[in-house]
């Protein structure tokens, strides 16, 4: 776990700090809460901490008169100062310093625990380097984001607008929202460079599509201006070959609604480009969404698909659920959404219906959790289609695969069937009158890998359906499939998905 440490000269701060968050859920462990900068800098000489949360305005000795003397031995400490409205002379030296981020006041949890998941990333990919440039583009990115989510209130976006130098406000704006690629990256590199007033703003948002803010004083200028500016993007992405954008563009609107109505616009529109996929840019404005909502997936003949994945039947298999889509896109007002969540469902369906007719090794099962991701990127029709003939194969290619020895069939069902159970090799031996190192030679050779694997790796896929399905805490999902260690189930948990359990339930 990283080591948090706590310093605020309020001690009802540092205790409602500590309950704010399930800090052990994010791999966090408060190590430490000090009253003041000058006990919080003894406890760092004696103590191993990886993050500091502290107050920036302390009698004694500042936040940033901490930060400054424990980076002298500590350089690669991460930091989040908090502060109150009226503090922002200090965040220009925080930053310079290295901060993650500047909260206030009370704390926004959510705003929190974005910085923390950010934090440990980077912990965890290098804890020997540290970008000063980048923690301000975070910052900014962070201020942007809340701006436009109404998340920040007036006063705020006032200082830290002058402070991280975003250039004047104007009577409206207008955002557009370019989808997460390779060209998105360089569109947002080359946007975050350009200064003056005349100039977009550009952030990244939370699932890091790239949102660039347009301004002017009058409407019909923001708005032609904006689609220039767009179309110009456009023909730049086009010249590199195999570079294409696509691009989601809200409607103008008065700078002070709060939150922005352009913004969901934009992404909204983002979801169109599955049924209109040589389009480049889709104007919110254009799309008809006053119709009401169909009930989606009432004409999935679901029995079918498990009969035809019975009979072992992949063309016909994947014909019907194609057919099923083509009819389902021709429905009045069906929305784009409800597509992924049909084809999601599907994907569901058809693995739970694999595991029922025999038990299937966690590795091959997890490759229904690949076409789940595929399936959520898809922006084009064809590629959809494609994914889900991927689906309906892979479904039955599980039902193919080869026959365990008996006894091996026998392990594995009951390993399904009581995962819970703290099982050896010994114990199992015993159980199926085979020896023990004999019996974990051949599980290995039948299944790929060792049976202390597998059990880690099933409890991990029982723990990660949970967390979809259910609204367990992270402990009680631990518990549920045999960890009694929270600490260890997340270490694993995060050794086979790559991200920590509260991570992975915001994700999903």
């Amino acid at each position: 776990m990283y080591k948090v440490l706590l310093v605020d000269d309020e001690k009802f701060i540092l205790d409602g700090l500590s309950n704010l968050i399930k800090w052990g859920e994010l791999g966090l462990e408060i190590v430490g809460m000090a009253r003041g900068g000058r006990k919080a800098l003894e406890f760092l000489v004696v103590n191993e901490v990886d993050i500091l949360i502290t107050d920036i305005s302390m009698p004694g000795m500042n936040g940033l008169e901490l930060i400054r003397k424990a980076r002298q031995d500590h350089s690669g400490l991460k930091v989040i100062i908090l502060s109150g409205y009226n503090e922002f002379d200090y965040l220009k030296e925080g930053m310079s310093l290295g901060i993650e981020n500047y909260l206030l006041k009370p704390v926004d949890v959510s705003e929190l625990m974005h910085t923390l998941v950010t934090l440990i990333e980077k912990l965890e990919t290098s804890r020997s380097s540290y970008d000063y440039t980048n923690d301000i583009h975070i910052i900014r990115n962070n201020t942007l984001h809340r701006w436009m989510t109404g998340q920040i209130a007036a006063s705020e976006w006032k200082e830290r607008c002058g402070l991280l130098q975003l250039g004047r406000i104007c009577r409206y704006r207008l955002a557009a929202v370019i989808r997460k690629g390779d060209y998105a990256d360089r569109v947002y590199d080359e946007l975050v460079k350009a200064t003056g007033d005349n100039h977009p703003l550009i952030y990244r948002d939370l699932v890091d599509d790239v949102a660039i803010i347009y301004q002017a004083d009058n409407r019909d200028q923001l708005s032609n201006d904006a689609q220039s500016h767009l179309r110009e993007l456009l023909s730049t992405a086009e010249q590199v070959e195999g570079n294409q954008i696509r691009i989601g563009l809200g409607q103008a609107e008065e700078t002070e609604a709060s939150p922005s109505h352009s913004y969901d616009e934009a992404k909204k529109a983002l979801e169109y480009f599955l049924l209109f996929p040589d389009e480049r840019i889709i104007r919110y404005e254009m799309l008809n969404l006053s119709k009401g909502t169909v009930r989606w997936g009432s004409d999935i003949r679901w029995e079918n698909y498990i009969q035809l994945l019975h009979a072992r039947n992949t063309a016909e298999l994947t014909e019907t659920i194609l057919e099923d889509f083509s009819r389902l896109q021709q429905q009045e007002g069906m929305p784009p959404g409800n597509l992924w969540r049909i084809a999601a469902e599907i994907t569901i369906r058809l693995k739970l219906a694999v595991q029922e007719v025999r038990p299937v090794e966690p590795e091959l099962l997890e490759k229904f959790s690949d076409h789940l991701e595929l399936l959520h990127n898809t922006v084009e029709w064809g590629e959809l289609m494609e994914a889900l003939g991927q689906i309906a194969q892979l479904s039955v290619d599980l039902l193919q695969t080869p026959n365990y020895s008996p006894v091996i069939q026998q392990v594995l069902k009951l390993v399904n069937d009581t995962y819970t159970e703290n099982w050896t090799l010994m114990q199992l031996g015993d159980r199926f009158h085979i020896h023990p190192v004999y019996l974990g030679q051949l599980f290995r050779k039948e299944t790929g890998e060792n049976f202390a694997g597998y059990m880690n790796r099933y409890r991990i896929e029982q723990a990660k359906r949970m967390l979809r399905e259910t609204n367990l805490k992270i402990h009680q999902v631990a518990r549920d499939v045999g960890y009694w260690e929270v600490a260890y189930f997340n270490r694993q948990f995060r050794r086979y998905v790559g991200v920590s359990p509260m991570e992975y339930k915001t994700l999903v």
